[in-house]
């Protein structure tokens, strides 16, 4: 037998135990698909942000805006900041839905009552993690300093939205059908 041959039959060997690991546990293998391809919307998030916001929109930097929950003063990144941060936060999660939707659960539900229902979520987690930063701050802040108690507090709102997002995508919005 070749190099080849014997390099076929161990990845063959090991696709099925991989195959047999996604039959027996196929809620825990959902948990790392789901966690592994939200890298996806992630790696989108940055890249659209430092595209806009450090190259396309640079001269939006200097207008200040102020409204409601937002205050994006010019030191802060302005205008520019602002529409990043909002096109890079809707554009990952567009490409979140569709990839977890066919790579982590492959479902097969309407798209469009799924897609409306995923809104949904993401808005209502969205205005919960801006509430919820403002709580977690207030206790993190003294204790872990500014620095520790800022990045804590990400790291919380993320495990948050994950537990979360994760059974809501499994059991409601990206459902296979039965």
């Amino acid at each position: 037998m070749n190099g080849s041959q014997g390099e076929a039959t161990k990845k063959s060997a090991f696709g099925r135990r991989i195959d047999a690991f996604k039959v027996r546990h196929e809620a825990l293998w959902q948990f790392i698909m789901f966690n592994l391809l939200s890298l996806c919307a992630t790696v989108t998030d940055l890249g659209v942000y430092t595209l806009l916001n450090s190259r396309l929109l640079v001269g939006l930097k200097d207008i200040s805006v102020t409204w409601w929950l937002l205050d994006y003063s010019s030191e802060a990144g302005g205008l520019a900041a602002l529409i990043s941060t909002a096109a890079a936060y809707v554009l990952a999660q567009a490409v979140n839905f569709f990839v977890q939707r066919k790579g982590t659960f492959n479902a097969d539900n309407n798209v469009a009552a799924s897609g409306v229902m995923y809104i949904v979520m993401i808005v209502g987690i969205w205005f919960f993690q801006i509430w919820f930063s403002a709580i977690l701050l207030g206790w993190l802040l003294p204790v872990l300093g500014e620095f520790w108690g800022g990045l804590a507090m990400r790291a919380i709102n993320g495990m948050v939205a994950l537990l979360i997002q994760f059974p809501l995508n499994k059991f409601v919005i990206m459902r296979k059908s039965r």
